[in-house]
């Protein structure tokens, strides 16, 4: 298994830490949870400057295909037992004082984009919460439309992502991509019937 490292560096909005997010993050501590059709589990650990996670994705494969060279090549179809289940699994590290650190990516584990989506989505869970609780103390039950948009620019923002490259790995991709002749891609727009 050929095992990447990617850098990543993490932006937040208005309103919301780091802490916070990890925090909601491990609300998920050893429970499964659905994202992206998968199941997953999260697990935050921290030190004065870092933040460790394991991001693990079950995968409801029922079936393994194993082959033997020894000899005469033989592929096989093996069940997994009853209650077993294949796993993929992503670490990730990022430092507390610039959110920049490294994600571990292998071929058909997490990628990285869509660690960071579910990220996000646990970011947007306590920046709506921080938002509801702040109309209330700000705006009783029924805020004005200025309360409103005070609150609303205090949490303004979700979490970005960007991937960070080396500058050699940066100019290796541009001279890859300036082979390419071609490049095809298929648009489609559904239409509701009425």
């Amino acid at each position: 298994m050929r095992v990447n490292l990617q850098g990543v560096k993490w932006t937040l909005g208005k309103g919301v830490t780091a802490d916070d997010v990890l925090k909601q993050l491990r609300t998920h501590h050893g429970r499964i949870v659905k994202f992206n059709n998968c199941d997953r589990l999260i697990y935050v650990e921290e030190d004065d400057s870092y933040y460790y996670m394991l991001f693990l994705t079950i995968k409801d494969q029922r079936k393994v295909c194993e082959i033997t060279t020894a000899g005469e090549i033989t592929i096989s179809i093996r069940e997994l037992e009853q209650g077993k289940n294949l796993v993929d699994f992503n670490f990730v590290v990022l430092k507390k004082t610039t959110l920049r650190g490294i994600y571990q990516y292998y071929y058909h584990s997490c990628s990285l984009n869509q660690f960071c989506i579910f990220c996000m989505k646990e970011y947007n869970v306590v920046r709506d919460k921080k938002r509801k609780q702040e109309m209330r103390i700000q705006g009783g039950q029924n805020p004005s439309a200025k309360v409103a948009k005070q609150v609303n620019a205090k949490f303004k923002g979700t979490l970005e992502w960007e991937v960070m490259l080396r500058p050699e790995t940066f100019d290796n991709l541009v001279r890859e991509l300036s082979q390419l002749n071609e490049f095809h891609v298929t648009f489609s727009k559904s239409v509701r019937n009425k």
